[in-house]
């Protein structure tokens, strides 16, 4: 059971090429409401299709938050 009054759910899809996703961690840029959301991934493909991502993190307190998306491998 996840407490929504702590955490926030974070769900997203960008297109792109396709990726396996082995781990995801979100980081926060400072002065921003830019949220980062780094996907590691073990290999890309030359197809292009949406690529899902979610996570529950610790609450977020801003109304408004920007996710910016980095492929790491």
């Amino acid at each position: 059971k996840i407490d929504f009054e702590h955490y926030t759910l974070i769900i997203g899809r960008v297109y792109t090429g396709g990726v396996k996703v082995d781990q995801q961690y979100l980081t926060k840029e400072n002065e921003n409401n830019v949220l980062v959301l780094h996907l590691l991934h073990e290999a890309v493909v030359a197809e292009m299709f949406y690529t899902y991502y979610w996570g529950v993190y610790p609450k977020m307190t801003t109304d408004h938050i920007t996710i910016q998306l980095v492929y790491e491998k």
